[in-house]
């Protein structure tokens, strides 16, 4: 494999993975819940971690890895702000 094109494959994930949290809110919102959402997410990642072990299987992985943040960010740090009430300084950090 090139460099180039290590570099793509690469950029291409890290944007997938970047923007994912947003679909995935929004689904955790509507379809879903958080929790389940939250669950799913971990099982995803934990799934494309597993396949990323075979070489054939590589980019399945990077792309369930990429969902599976999707699920598991948003709703994730959403629950945890909830813990903490809004004057809370220890909310923001």
């Amino acid at each position: 494999m090139t460099n180039s094109r290590a570099a793509l494959i690469y950029e291409m994930y890290l944007g997938h993975h970047n923007l994912s949290p947003l679909v995935g809110a929004l689904f955790a919102d509507r379809v879903i819940g958080s929790r389940r959402s939250i669950i799913a997410g971990g099982l995803l990642m934990a799934i494309g971690h597993f396949a990323m072990v075979v070489a054939a299987l590589l980019f399945a992985g990077l792309v369930v890895i990429a969902i599976g943040t999707g699920l598991f960010v948003a709703p994730l740090t959403r629950r945890i702000a909830q813990l903490y009430s809004p004057d809370d300084p220890r909310r923001e950090s």
